[in-house]
């Protein structure tokens, strides 16, 4: 510091200067204080010096540096500039959580508490997230919109639930938040806590009057929500305390609770599900897509069994565009779930999808050596003339010969179930046409 002071006319104060001093914890308020007693109010020399500062204080606050906050502050930096991943310098101290000191000096220096923008929106809805009692507490007086909307989680009561902040989910509650707004990915609160197996704190919202037949988000539902993330406690609690159905499918997709839970691979919320009422393995949802096809799918072996064992008859039952369990499994790679297909007895192993394709020549197709011998050689199958080889020899399979399957991705083609690469423009995979 003696140092900055002896050359300080041969020191370029610069943003990363400003920088380095609001991130160092143990003296950075005394060297930032030592610059601007030094240089002067910063803010009136350069535009760029100013940005800098207000990017100090956003620092300085998210990393609870109260001391640099204060002389930045006094140096009028802008409290409410905004701009950065959380917004502004309050959003980001309500996110942190601990630095209830820093929240109030900011709001004494005129900080909008309901300014919105960045990642999670508000003060409130970053706060409620990570169920930081005392900061939702001093935002709640200080007159923080419970009923603000936008941002990753939409609105705070969301954020507290799918956190499962049960104590600020019952101050936002007392704050007369609306329980039912739609929103989020998963549509409301109780989906959000349903989803990520919070059942003390979706209890609370069903106790508070939360809908639990609303039918909207990604799920579609609350028993879709829990058991597609696996929560046993979540589903009995919501079918034995609330009646909630376990058999009923949403509106966007036609899914149900079964078909989630055999997707997401949760073979004890597949059992759960199927020693309840009315619950069908051959259930479909719009595109004729049953439980044990998504098992089959997403390579789940022993939820396929199970789903096969329930009802022998689903193994062969076709999707829109004439698929197969075996056959999505047979081009998926998926050796064990084809071989446990094939040991139910039941399935059609030339079953064909509306290109005309069998298991055996999408296995063929797609260059998967395994599979193809598998589908070749049981004792169940017939080669049709019409596949992509013929006779003993080919049977070997070398995979040179093959048809390989592009670059995975998380797009899935709803036709023939491949990846779709990153960088197609078109929304299914090209062996389709």
């Amino acid at each position: 510091m003696s140092l900055l002071l002896k050359e300080r006319d041969n020191i370029p104060i610069t943003g990363a200067v400003l920088l380095a001093a609001a991130r160092n914890r143990r003296c950075g308020h005394r060297v930032m204080a030592a610059i601007i007693d030094t240089f002067g109010k910063l803010d009136e020399k350069d535009r760029q010096l100013s940005t800098a500062l207000e990017e100090c204080l956003y620092e300085a606050s998210c990393l609870g540096h109260k001391e640099t906050v204060g002389v930045l502050l006094n140096n009028n930096t802008d409290v409410n500039a905004n701009g950065f991943m959380f917004g502004s310098a309050l959003r980001v101290a309500s996110f942190e959580g601990h630095h209830r000191v820093i929240i109030d000096t900011l709001l004494q220096h005129g900080a909008d508490v309901n300014a919105q923008g960045g990642a999670y929106n508000t003060a409130l809805q970053a706060a409620s997230l990570d169920g930081h009692e005392d900061v939702v507490k001093v935002l709640l007086e200080n007159g923080a919109d419970v009923h603000a909307q936008g941002g990753m989680e939409n609105n705070a009561l969301y954020a507290a639930s799918l956190g499962g902040h049960r104590k600020v989910v019952q101050m936002l509650l007392q704050n007369s938040a609306i329980i039912n707004t739609q929103g989020g990915r998963f549509g409301n609160a109780l989906q959000a806590a349903s989803f990520e197996g919070h059942h003390e704190t979706a209890e609370l919202l069903l106790e508070n009057g939360a809908d639990a037949s609303c039918d909207n988000g990604y799920y579609g539902g609350s028993m879709q929500a829990a058991s597609a993330g696996g929560h046993a406690e979540t589903v009995s609690m919501l079918h034995g305390k609330y009646n909630v159905g376990l058999d009923c499918s949403n509106s966007q997709f036609g899914r149900t609770a079964l078909s989630y839970a055999a997707g997401s691979g949760h073979s004890s919320i597949v059992q759960l599900l199927l020693a309840g009422p009315n619950v069908s393995p051959c259930s479909k949802d719009h595109l004729g897509r049953t439980p044990l096809f998504f098992a089959a799918q997403k390579r789940h072996a022993e939820i396929v069994s199970t789903l096969a064992e329930r009802d022998p008859s689903v193994v062969d039952w076709k999707n829109r565009y004439g698929s197969t369990a075996l056959s999505v499994a047979a081009r998926g790679g998926h050796v064990e779930v084809v071989r446990n297909l094939l040991d139910t007895y039941e399935v059609d192993i030339d079953s064909r999808d509306c290109f005309g394709r069998t298991p055996l020549s999408w296995a063929r197709r797609q260059g998967l050596a395994d599979v193809s011998l598998l589908l070749a050689t049981t004792k169940n199958g017939n080669l049709p003339r019409d596949d992509f080889f013929s006779g003993d020899a080919d049977i070997q399979l070398s995979c040179e010969h093959a048809i390989t399957s592009r670059t995975p991705s998380d797009l899935v083609c709803d036709i023939c179930t491949l990846c779709i690469p990153e960088n197609d423009t078109c929304y299914h995979y090209s062996d389709c046409y």
